[in-house]
């Protein structure tokens, strides 16, 4: 057996045990933390909950989206931050439209109400 051929069967022997150790890619701001290892030649990516209680709601789009293997890169820190941020700016711009619509709509109502007070 040639060198580059027992690496490579001791490799799969220590993925198949699992016996290699995970590489943490990141972390989100709730402290779920983010890890890539390899089993059996193929790599996996995997979540351990800041709680210990699996919750797939509270994970971050960009991150599900690394564990799915939708993208390579782990997201960055300043990607989760400027998502944050728009998220905000929607929240903010959803609720001055809703104000105006309201606004919009009692103004339709009195001048609905006039109008019939006329006839």
């Amino acid at each position: 057996m040639s060198g580059r051929t027992a690496v490579h069967h001791f490799k799969n022997l220590l993925d198949r045990f699992n016996l290699r150790s995970k590489e943490l890619v990141g972390q989100d701001k709730l402290s779920n933390r983010y890890y890539k290892h390899y089993f059996e030649g193929k790599e996996k990516r995997t979540i351990e909950f800041y709680d210990g209680v699996p919750n797939p709601r509270i994970i971050p789009v960009q991150w599900s989206s690394w564990l799915g293997f939708r993208r390579d890169d782990a997201p960055s820190i300043l990607e989760l931050e400027q998502e944050e941020y728009r998220q905000e700016a929607i929240k903010v711009k959803s609720k001055k439209l809703e104000e105006e619509d309201k606004k919009l709509r009692l103004q339709e109502i009195s001048e609905r109400d006039n109008k019939d007070k006329i006839y």
